[in-house]
């Protein structure tokens, strides 16, 4: 048996120490052999006796069936990094290659002691990657081995969670015991991951925009505003609505474009036709909408605004450049005030942003109203607002 500090060993042995006689004798099958004192007394260790031994001149009287014999019994578990073990003060339990070597305490002539030493082979740490967008993560925990195999004497329980938290180390605390005393103990420490949210995640759209990504929260976001003018459904349907920014103050729409992407209305961002408030968006088997974001990503909820606001504030979502009274940015969503286009105006560029969100209210029939996420330069909060879904602003995504 290979032994490690992650190991417990389940053993069972027995053991007959005495001193009966002058000659010393070999016992077959033990895996210990006997031998003498100084004094003359003989002991053998390994195992009890099976069946009377005899020698040339007379018969040792030990065996089970000896009722005089003094029989002690007892049982313990323990980690296979404290082997060897002290059973009892100064005596040990060890172990060499394949062979277990017992050393216990004698209770007088033909004493017998039975002792059960359980063992267990601790699990090892575990590592598991969560999908996106999650809070929590289910695990298999790799299990504790008991020794021998197939022991049922030793209980086992642990302190797992159903699911455990992501981005953090949970400590999953493993209890032996074997009846009613002997108790032991080891940790197992089990690391939830993001999924990745950096350079190797690079969404494009249909019209071949290339977008980073950044983690804010449990979501991966696109780090720009999209600019696409196409759907990324594979037909290469146009997006009816896809505004530039453009007034008398900010006429560069080349620069806007490149600085602060495309605003969408509402039916063009969830991918129905304009000023329909009947049709209902394709909700895929997540329970969200593509709308206009790249294939395996989705449009933001109204939570999902609101559970970026907790994380650093506006101040810490705004960008460091741009804004009239610049963010600091360090969450590094990196957001830019885009404006609005509202009422047939385009507005507050430099000043607020807007975010498409989409929610159940936003497809009841006849319903011309949306909520969007505003940030502004003059609020510490994000706002949810409501505005005409034939308005348009910013467009976010969050990866599936």
């Amino acid at each position: 048996m290979k032994i490690n500090d992650k190991y417990i060993s389940i053993l069972a042995f027995f053991l007959l120490m005495l001193f009966a006689s002058s000659e010393a004798y070999t016992q077959s099958g033990f895996v210990f052999a006997g031998g003498d004192y100084d004094n003359g007394s003989t002991f053998s260790i390994g195992q009890m006796f099976y069946n009377n031994q005899k020698t040339a001149d007379y018969y040792i009287n030990e065996g089970l069936q000896q009722s005089f014999l003094y029989h002690g019994v007892d049982s313990v578990v323990v980690l296979d990094s404290e082997i060897p073990y002290e059973y009892r003060p100064h005596y040990f339990i060890n172990q060499v290659g394949d062979t277990t070597l017992y050393l216990l305490p004698t209770y007088g002539i033909d004493s017998l002691v039975a002792v059960t030493l359980y063992s267990v082979v601790c699990p090892l740490d575990t590592t598991a990657t969560a999908g996106y967008s999650r809070y929590t993560h289910p695990v298999t925990l790799l299990q504790p081995m008991v020794y021998p195999i197939g022991s049922h004497e030793v209980s086992v329980r642990n302190n797992a969670p159903v699911e455990f938290p992501v981005g953090e180390t949970t400590i999953v605390r493993w209890v032996f015991r074997v009846g009613n005393h002997s108790t032991t103990s080891c940790n197992q420490q089990v690391v939830i991951l993001f999924p990745p949210c950096d350079e190797t995640v690079n969404p494009t759209d249909a019209d071949g925009n290339l977008y980073h990504a950044v983690r804010v929260g449990y979501h991966c976001w696109t780090k720009e505003n999209l600019r696409s003018t196409h759907y990324d459904d594979g037909l290469g349907t146009p997006i009816p609505v896809a505004l530039i920014y453009k007034a008398d103050m900010y006429p560069d729409t080349v620069e806007n474009l490149n600085r602060y992407g495309r605003l969408y209305s509402w039916y063009s961002a969830v991918n129905i036709p304009e000023n329909d408030n009947v049709t209902q968006p394709i909700v895929n088997p997540t329970g969200y909408v593509q709308g206009l974001c790249p294939q395996g990503w989705r449009l933001p909820t109204p939570a999902d605004i609101n559970s970026i606001n907790g994380i650093a504030g506006v101040e810490g979502l705004r960008a460091d450049t741009l804004w009239i009274i610049p963010g600091n940015n360090v969450t590094g969503f990196s957001a830019l005030p885009a404006g609005i286009y509202l009422n047939g105006q385009f507005m507050n560029l430099r000043g607020n942003t807007y975010f498409c969100t989409y929610n159940s209210q936003a497809i009841v029939p006849n319903t011309t109203r949306t909520h969007v996420g505003h940030l502004t330069y003059a609020c510490p909060d994000i706002l949810m607002l409501q505005c005409e879904k034939r308005d348009a602003v910013s467009v976010r995504c969050i990866k599936e």
